[in-house]
């Protein structure tokens, strides 16, 4: 087996599977012990795809044997990667809506998320294209036209690519156009040492 490489992280779904055998034989694929394909040989080299297991991390032992008139090869040296498909974790420990200075009804939203592994976030409103949110340090940030009404839904994605949505109501939220007090200040810095002063 040439890829995936020992200890190489997959999460693309299906994911493929290469590498080299006898020329005009077949190649059996087996993960954790079950058989999920065979393929033909070109070249010497064959090339496959199989399933990973979906909303997961975790290991998976891959093996390989050869078909080729009548015979079957012994399974090859066991490979083990590791599936992730889970999604990152996208609850926060903090998430605020303050006055917007540069628009009167506008909101900025500061966000901190609970785990590093979300590496992007947007937020998701109604006919309107998806809001990316800025980060600085641990916190995540963007402006809002207008106040949102009701919960927030937003998207999360991963170093891998995965992605994730939930809704929830932020931890804290002023509607005046007064700025945000100490304490308010606060409860957002506290959860992120990188969080820039006002």
């Amino acid at each position: 087996i040439l890829e995936p490489s020992a200890s190489q992280v997959v999460s693309s779904n299906p994911a493929t599977v290469r590498g080299t055998a006898p020329p005009g034989s077949q190649v059996q694929l087996s993960v954790d012990g079950t058989i999920v394909g065979t393929f033909d040989t070109e070249n010497a080299t064959f090339r496959g795809t199989f399933a990973l297991p979906t909303y997961a991390e975790r290991s998976l032992s891959l093996r390989v044997r050869t078909l080729k008139d009548g015979q079957t090869s012994a399974w090859s040296v066991a490979r083990s990667v590791r599936a992730d498909t889970k999604g990152p974790d996208v609850a926060v420990r903090r998430a605020v809506l303050l006055p917007d200075p540069q628009q009167p009804f506008g909101r900025v939203l500061l966000v901190v998320p609970v785990d590093a592994d979300v590496r992007s976030l947007e937020v998701l409103l109604p006919n309107h294209d998806p809001i990316s949110l800025e980060r600085a340090g641990d916190v995540l940030s963007a402006r809002l036209d207008t106040p949102p009404l009701g919960p927030l839904h937003v998207r999360a994605t991963d170093a891998h690519g995965n992605t994730q949505t939930i809704e929830w109501q932020p931890f804290l939220s002023y509607m005046t156009a007064e700025p945000p007090t100490q304490s308010a200040r606060l409860h957002v810095a506290t959860a992120a040492s990188a969080f820039r002063p006002w």
